[in-house]
C-alpha cells in the first residue's frame, strides 16, 4: 500500500476509534461513541453510496458534486496519486460515463459523525463493445457528519 494512503488509512480508522467527543445517532456508553454497522446512521450511507454509483449512469452536475463533497475531500487514486477536490471539479464532466454501475459488495461503519464505506463494484462504459469484461474495483469512502449533513471526506480506490 503506498504511504499516503496507508497514512489516510491509519488516520480514518484512529478517527473512528478516538472521536468520543460526537455522537451522530450512534449508541453512546459512558460518554464515547460506539461503532454501528446498521441502524438509521448506515442507512443514510448506503443510500448515499447508491446515490453516487447511480450517478454515474444518469450523470451529475458540478453543482450537486460540490453538494456532495466535504471542501477538503481527496481523491487517493490506484497510481497513489492524491488530487483535491477543486482539481476533480475543475475537470467534471456532469454527463454520465458508465452503462451500467453496480455496488457489488457494501459495508458501512460508523461512529462518532464519521462513516467508512467499503465497496467492490463493477461497470461498464458507454459505447464498450458487448463482448468487453465490466471494469471492478475496490473502493474506501470516508464520510462525515456536520450541521446535520452528511458528505463525502475522502475516497481510496484501486482498479482490477
Amino acid at each position: 500500500m503506498p504511504g499516503i494512503a496507508r497514512v489516510f488509512v491509519i488516520a480514518a480508522c484512529l478517527a473512528l476509534q478516538a472521536c468520543g467527543r460526537i455522537d451522530a445517532g450512534n449508541t453512546a456508553s459512558e460518554g464515547h461513541c460506539s461503532a454501528v454497522t446498521n441502524g438509521a446512521v448506515v442507512e443514510k450511507i448506503r443510500l448515499l453510496e447508491e446515490a453516487g454509483a447511480s450517478s454515474n449512469v444518469t450523470g451529475m452536475t458540478v453543482e450537486a458534486a460540490a453538494r456532495m463533497f466535504w471542501p477538503e475531500y481527496v481523491s487517493i487514486g490506484p497510481d497513489g496519486s492524491v488530487t483535491p477536490l477543486d482539481e476533480i471539479l475543475s475537470a467534471w464532466k456532469p454527463a454520465p460515463w458508465a452503462a451500467y454501475f453496480r455496488i457489488k459488495e457494501l459495508s458501512i461503519r460508523a461512529s462518532c459523525g464519521m462513516a467508512i464505506a467499503i465497496g467492490l463494484s463493477e461497470a461498464q462504459a458507454i459505447g464498450a463493445p458487448e463482448t468487453a469484461k465490466p471494469g471492478q474495483f475496490r473502493w474506501l469512502n470516508v464520510w462525515t457528519l456536520a450541521n446535520g449533513e452528511w458528505r463525502l471526506s475522502a475516497t481510496q480506490y484501486t482498479r482490477f
